[in-house]
């Protein structure tokens, strides 16, 4: 539900009957908020594809972001996804939106320092993997604007900031970056008044 150039303003989604069947009942047909519940079920579709072993629910066994970006193709809300594999790759790709970013965690990066930065410190260790979003890159400061799905008590207000060469460590360490080609339903055309002629108006008198 993160605004981009993609789709500005997007608050709800409209399932179709057959983005609804796909997802095993997982969906109703219709208009969906883009929400934390929403959210939560699009997370546990895609871990009913993944190829990795369980699923939430019951256990929340993880999944990665082609999957997400697969569920989402199910579902009729992305026409395709891309990978990106380099640091040149996400510049070029987040100019068009939001990416999903899959990354091994450290035990450094669970808690950003006092500015937002997140602390890539390889030295901590490796506590498990991770999928974030990534929302944008200012060129200016070298700095990736990163949101996490841990509530707004982590970072700055959910939100971290990542350096450049981290993100560029990050990526070589088997990170991956997925970029949904959304599907844009387009708005419906605005109804063009109807204009009484000059004829009508004299035989309505």
């Amino acid at each position: 539900g993160t605004d981009s150039a993609a789709g500005p303003g997007v608050t709800s989604v409209t399932i179709s009957a057959a983005g609804a069947a796909a997802s095993k009942g997982l969906f109703k047909a219709g208009m969906c908020v883009l929400d934390e519940a929403f959210a939560v079920l699009l997370y546990e579709l895609a871990t009913r594809i993944d190829p990795f072993p369980g699923q939430y629910k019951p256990t929340d066994t993880g999944s990665d972001g082609p999957s997400v970006a697969a569920a989402l193709k199910l579902l009729g809300l992305a026409a395709s996804y891309s990978h990106a594999f380099s640091l040149a790759a996400l510049k070029s790709a987040i100019v068009s939106g939001p990416a999903m970013w899959g990354t091994t965690f450290l035990a450094s990066m669970e808690t950003p320092g006092g500015d937002g930065v997140l602390v890539v410190d390889p030295s901590s260790g490796v506590v498990g993997g991770h999928e974030m979003v990534i929302t944008g890159f200012d060129v200016a400061t070298g700095l990736w604007t990163v949101d996490n799905s841990w509530g707004t008590s982590w970072g700055l207000s959910g939100s971290c900031l990542v350096r450049d060469a981290d993100m560029g460590y990050l990526l070589s360490q088997h990170g991956d970056i997925t970029i949904p080609n959304y599907g844009i339903v387009p708005a419906p055309p605005t109804p063009v008044p109807s204009v009484a002629s000059a004829q009508q108006l004299w035989d309505a008198q």
